[in-house]
């Protein structure tokens, strides 16, 4: 049995075995730090944080920064050792600095390559751009668009990377019908390392009634890929789709969520070495209350592994998911905080903890997540917020390990 195969039956069982090193460094209490602060530009807004990590640890965090590249908005990142030190200061992502560069995303390669999406606007609409980075942080070409620039894209793309640098872009775009109607699409996009376009732009679902919103993209060191996104047909419905390495779909669109007593929204993913993967999305209750998040595990060929469950109550909106290199599972969100839970097939493993002050609630928003390093049994949470700073929201992180 793989380590894969291993944790899901220590999940089903409800605990999780570590080696020595690991269960010693589970009790550590990194959620006690005060919250560092990412970005050293602190003019304006420092917001839409992302992150990324490799399989030793190290990782790359990035943002919309307000007014910095000369424009409206820039996308700016900065590299961290997987001690938690800073390798080096933040650095300019865009090359475009015209009107709005916003909502970045980004991906790395177990070997510490990583890749940068974001959305780019100009006179003529909105474009999908990208641009790939070495292990060290050197840009390795300009940026390049992703979209093939026939439709209308719709924003917000997602991001992943496999162990070889094979990069894969997702997005939503809209499509004329016989002049009457728009089809509603979620495309992707497969890239190398060097950022080229390894085939055309390919249709994941499309849909000619209800808006295909959220769309978001993960996969394992092998390459296998998991695409969700939220099909917003009145109380919406989460549906997802698999491909394998070679971009080929492993069978049709499937709905992930099942519950019918609540609104659903904006989903999550990540995918395990065995291929299996775990979806969170937001939900609501009729009334628009804000409700747990909601979790459900999948095989690798689209089975059910279990029925969804809800986390922590205080986990409510943004749900981020992350897989770390021993398959263990982990989730952050917001509420009126940010919180971490790790999970497992039938239900969260332990309270949820919260990162950031609780003295400044509904504050902290947007959270996402990933992996530290395996030896510490650690996670990495950024969100954006207010420090000390009180020119505008900064981008925060913190490393923690799960309550148990």
């Amino acid at each position: 049995m793989n380590r894969c195969g291993m944790l899901l039956l220590a999940t089903a069982l409800g605990w999780v075995a570590f080696d020595g090193e690991d269960a010693r460094a589970a009790t550590e209490a990194g959620a006690s730090n005060p919250d560092p602060v990412v970005n050293q530009f602190s003019t304006g807004d420092q917001a839409l944080p992302a992150i990324a990590s490799a399989a030793d640890g190290r990782y790359v965090v990035v943002w919309q920064s307000d007014d910095q590249d000369g424009s409206l908005s820039g996308i700016y990142a900065r590299r961290y050792t997987a001690a938690g030190t800073a390798a080096g200061d933040e650095f300019r992502v865009n090359n475009e600095t015209r009107s709005r560069q916003s909502r970045p995303s980004v991906a790395m390669a177990p070997d510490g390559r990583f890749a940068i999406a974001w959305d780019s606007e100009s006179p003529q609409g909105l474009a999908i751009k990208l641009r790939t980075f070495s292990a060290a942080g050197a840009a390795r070409g300009p940026e390049v668009r992703v979209d093939e620039g026939t439709f209308t894209v719709q924003p917000q793309a997602d991001i992943a990377m496999d162990a070889a640098g094979g990069i894969t872009v997702v997005w939503q775009e809209r499509r004329p019908l016989l002049g009457l109607l728009d089809q509603r699409v979620v495309a992707i996009r497969r890239f190398d390392s060097d950022a080229v376009a390894v085939d055309a732009v390919q249709t994941v679902h499309t849909d000619l009634s209800n808006p295909l919103l959220f769309p978001r993209v993960a996969s394992n060191a092998a390459g296998q890929t998991v695409v969700t996104w939220l099909r917003s047909d009145g109380a919406g419905t989460i549906q997802a789709r698999v491909y394998d390495s070679n971009g080929s779909a492993l069978g049709r669109v499937f709905d992930a969520s099942e519950s019918t007593d609540l609104l659903v929204d904006r989903p999550s993913v990540s995918v395990a070495s065995d291929g299996s993967f775990y979806l969170a999305w937001d939900s609501f209750m009729a009334d628009f209350t804000a409700a747990a998040v909601r979790v459900r595990a999948f095989s690798a060929d689209s089975q059910p592994l279990g029925a969804e469950y809800a986390t922590d109550a205080r986990l409510q909106r943004y749900a981020g998911l992350a897989i770390d290199e021993a398959d263990r599972v982990a989730l952050v969100a917001h509420g009126d905080g940010i919180f971490l839970q790790c999970l497992g097939l039938n239900g969260p493993l332990g309270a949820a903890r919260g990162l950031d002050d609780a003295a400044a609630p509904y504050t902290q928003l947007l959270p996402r997540l990933a992996p530290g390093p395996i030896f510490a049994s650690a996670w990495i949470a950024v969100w954006q917020g207010y420090s000390d700073n009180q020119d505008g929201r900064d981008v925060l992180i913190k490393r923690a390990s799960c309550s148990s």
